[in-house]
């Protein structure tokens, strides 16, 4: 008998009108599917097959409940992050867990990126600026875009999509990662040397997961040691950024302005100061939406990786976190 897929769906439901369960029932039909809602767990009268279940495709569903499925082989995630996980330590070591990677998405990741890169390097925010009082006048000269230097912070698929989105319009492009490790033309720091790559930024692109160590990472420290006028996208994890200290950084003119996809609370409170900086760009984690079609297609892939004895791609490292 072949065994069930259980999908949760909360998360796919934020991804409009395309049913994730009916995808899979197209590219897996040999399978049943069995949803679990997030609120209140699987949906009626299917208690039973949770005994058949062998995949798990989730973002929140508590590790307490996937211990008490005798079957499962593998738990496939409907994102890329992983510091959401409750109680992973509880969880058996020797079931993989699988990161979403979606190429499409990436793409799309890297397409935000350069978009905003470009905004304020060829100075369309001064325009905007200039427009809304009726305003004709040319800001001065910008410089080339070999001389103008982006770092990326966090290597992994989200990174090197936005190093490639770079590279292909000619910016001068600088990667901080754990190992260092060289990624095409780009100029390769480890995180040891992060005070080297920030004094040569002209603007940061933030992608790293969130860990321990990149908890907090964009601090003070690593803002005054930007280029003065710098240029700060995160979208990466609102964690890994100090909110106060963007905000002196834009307040005092070492940043020029910053875009934030994501936050420490979200949605952002109606309170937070970020609304009414003049000089933040706030989107609602929108950077890297999935595309149902193509992610469904992925998890699927790494099952049928499974099914072969083969690994999935990519597995979290309980060690490092991502």
């Amino acid at each position: 008998m072949v065994g069930t897929i259980l999908l949760e769906w909360s998360q796919c439901e934020e991804s409009g009108d395309v049913d994730w369960k009916i995808v899979f029932n197209e590219l897996m039909p040999e399978r049943s599917i069995v949803v679990w809602e997030a609120s209140t767990g699987p949906k009626d009268g299917v208690r039973n097959d949770l005994e058949q279940v062998e995949f798990v495709v989730m973002w929140t569903i508590p590790f307490s409940e996937l211990a008490k499925l005798p079957k499962l082989r593998a738990v496939l995630l409907l994102g890329a992050g992983t510091d959401h996980l409750k109680d992973l330590n509880t969880f058996a070591s020797h079931i993989p867990i699988v990161r979403l990677v979606d190429d499409k998405v990436a793409r799309d990741m890297g397409a935000y990126a350069l978009h905003w890169v470009m905004h304020y390097h060829f100075c369309f925010d001064q325009y905007l600026r200039l427009q809304a009082y009726g305003v004709w006048r040319k800001c001065p000269e910008y410089v080339d875009r070999s001389q103008f230097a982006v770092g990326v912070m966090g290597m992994g698929f989200a990174g090197r999509a936005v190093c490639d989105a770079l590279l292909a319009m000619g910016y001068r492009v600088l990667a901080l990662s754990r190992s260092g490790r060289g990624y095409k033309s780009v100029q390769s720091f480890s995180q040891e040397h992060i005070n080297l790559f920030a004094a040569e930024c002209n603007a940061v692109v933030n992608v790293l997961p969130l860990t321990d160590e990149t908890r907090g990472i964009v601090d003070a420290s690593l803002l005054g040691k930007l280029r003065p006028g710098a240029i700060f996208i995160n979208m990466g994890r609102g964690d890994s950024v100090v909110d106060g200290a963007v905000l002196d950084a834009l307040r005092n003119g070492r940043l020029r302005a910053a875009v934030l996809d994501v936050f420490q609370e979200e949605p952002l409170p109606p309170n937070s100061p970020f609304w009414s900086e003049d000089k933040v760009v706030i989107t609602p984690h929108v950077s890297g939406r999935p595309f149902v079609r193509s992610s469904v297609k992925s998890v699927v892939d790494n099952i049928r990786r499974l099914e072969r004895g083969e690994q999935p791609f990519p597995t979290l490292d309980r060690q490092i976190g991502y």
